[in-house]
C-alpha cells in the first residue's frame, strides 16, 4: 500500500529542521514531489530547499551523506518586471526508510524576500 507524507515551510532566512516527519512503519520512499513559491524581491536573491536525513542543510557542502533532493531558485530582473518563481518538480528514487528514522525539510534563503517550499514525501 502506498502512502504520502508531507513536510511544509515557510521561511525568510536560514531554516535548518524546519520541518521533519518521523516513519511510522518501514517502507520504500519511491519520490519525493517538490513543490516551490518564491517572493524574491531583488535581482540576485536566491534560495535553496532539501529534503534531507540530517537536520541542517548540506547540500551547499562537499561529500554530504544525508541528501535525497534539493531544489533551487534564482531572482532575476527582467527589462520588462521579474520573473516567476515557482515550481514543481518531482524527484523519483528507491531509498528504504526504517521506523524512527526521520526526514528533515531545510532551506536558506539569500535576500530579503520569502519562500514557502512543500515536500511530498511518496512511499511504499
Amino acid at each position: 500500500m502506498s502512502y504520502c507524507r508531507t513536510l511544509k515551510v515557510q521561511f525568510a532566512a536560514s531554516a535548518d529542521a524546519a520541518a521533519e516527519i518521523t516513519c511510522l512503519r518501514p517502507g520504500r520512499i519511491k519520490g519525493i514531489q517538490f513543490v516551490t513559491k518564491a517572493d524574491l524581491d531583488a535581482d540576485g536573491e536566491n534560495y535553496t530547499v532539501e529534503v534531507s536525513k540530517k537536520p541542517y542543510l548540506q547540500s551547499e557542502t562537499n561529500d554530504s551523506d544525508g541528501v535525497l533532493c534539493v531544489q533551487a531558485g534564482y531572482g532575476y530582473l527582467l527589462t520588462s518586471g521579474f520573473g516567476d518563481n515557482g515550481r514543481n518538480v518531482y524527484c523519483p528514487m528507491d531509498i528504504p526508510w526504517a521506523t524512527g528514522e526521520k526526514l528533515y525539510l531545510n532551506g536558506v534563503l539569500t535576500g530579503t524576500g520569502g519562500v514557502t517550499a512543500i515536500a511530498i514525501v511518496h512511499i511504499v
